[in-house]
């Protein structure tokens, strides 16, 4: 039988689960409000659907410090060396964009639809449909990246389990339960609701019986997606990770040789941590400007850093080991 499991996984999920569902429940009801002019709408409404987002984002990563505290009481002590900085994860879209560049797609997407033949209201739903799935990914990741965070300034935590929240996809289920090293990226898709579960290493987390067989998702009940023939294989003794492919539609937030880095502008500016700390230094910054282009303010001035934020997921890849990877994590205003 199966040990019973850490409470604080479950509470942190729930806790996600109750932030996640109001941020799309205001997004929704501010994007009823666009109308027919999808610019002009977007622009009376956009700021308070970036505000909501990115409060929904604080609200999971503050949240995950706690968290993982008692996770470390519950598992396997973990002192941390390093405090993460929550708002560093704040208005941030888990490519690396700034939040507002990357919501904007929703009217993009409303506008595709519509010189595709549909109409107004067709075309706000898919627009809408698409802001609701982008609004609850981003909630997700900052919680998946604070988490990541948490886990590796915690160097007694060799890595983590990927927890599933069934019912879950075939895609997700073949990668229930297993255990990846600390710098391994998260591998997601659209709505994506899986967890890291911190664990010392894999002995520990197979002991405790965290690591099982994907096969048992489906036998179960707790896979959603398979079809009618792919049921029948497993029926017939066909292995699910087999007949599933696992990185169909996934993607990580993880291109030097073969890996894509992402860079960040968020927070290089003079109001930004990581902005900061360069300004009051000998870096300085330098003055750009943006051209007239759709959602951008023509010839506003953006006073950057002279060098790109590179995301958490990037740093991870970038590290030559644990050690640097804190280094990092801090030189780059993500903990303290």
């Amino acid at each position: 039988m199966r040990p019973q499991a850490p409470t604080a996984p479950t509470e942190f999920y729930a806790l996600q689960q109750r932030v996640n569902t109001t941020a799309r429940n205001e997004v929704r009801r501010l994007w009823r409000k666009v109308g027919n002019d999808f610019d002009g709408g977007w622009a009376r409404i956009s700021p308070q659907i970036f505000n909501v987002i990115s409060e929904a984002q604080r609200q999971v990563a503050e949240g995950s410090v706690p968290y993982l505290a008692k996770l470390a009481d519950e598992t396997t002590d973990a002192p941390p060396e390093a405090e993460l900085a929550p708002r560093s994860l704040v208005g941030v879209a888990s490519d690396g964009r700034a939040l507002e560049s990357l919501s904007y797609g929703a009217v993009v997407t409303a506008g595709e639809a519509y010189n595709g033949g549909a109409t107004t209201r067709q075309a706000l739903k898919v627009g809408g449909n698409w802001l609701d799935a982008m609004t609850a990914l981003q909630v997700a990741d900052a919680a998946r990246v604070a988490t990541s965070i948490g886990a590796c300034v915690r160097p007694e935590w060799g890595g983590y389990v990927r927890y599933l929240n069934p019912p879950s996809c075939s895609r997700c289920a073949v990668l229930a339960g297993k255990w990846f090293k600390w710098n391994a990226g998260f591998e997601r898709h659209t709505r994506c609701d899986c967890q890291h579960f911190p664990a010392a290493n894999s002995g520990y987390a197979e002991s405790e019986g965290f690591i099982g067989n994907p096969d048992d998702a489906w036998r179960n009940g707790h896979v959603k997606d398979l079809t009618k023939v792919q049921r029948q294989a497993l029926e017939d003794g066909a292995d699910l990770s087999q007949i599933i492919n696992a990185r169909r539609g996934m993607s990580t937030t993880t291109t030097i040789k073969g890996t894509r880095f992402d860079f960040t502008t968020e927070g290089v500016t003079r109001r930004g941590r990581y902005g900061r700390s360069e300004f009051g230094g000998s870096l300085g910054y330098n003055a750009t400007r943006t051209g007239r282009s759709q959602g951008f303010i023509q010839n506003q001035v953006v006073r950057t850093s002279k060098r790109s934020r590179i995301t958490p997921e990037t740093i991870y890849r970038v590290a030559t080991d644990r050690a640097d990877a804190i280094r990092l994590l801090r030189n780059y205003g993500y903990v303290l």
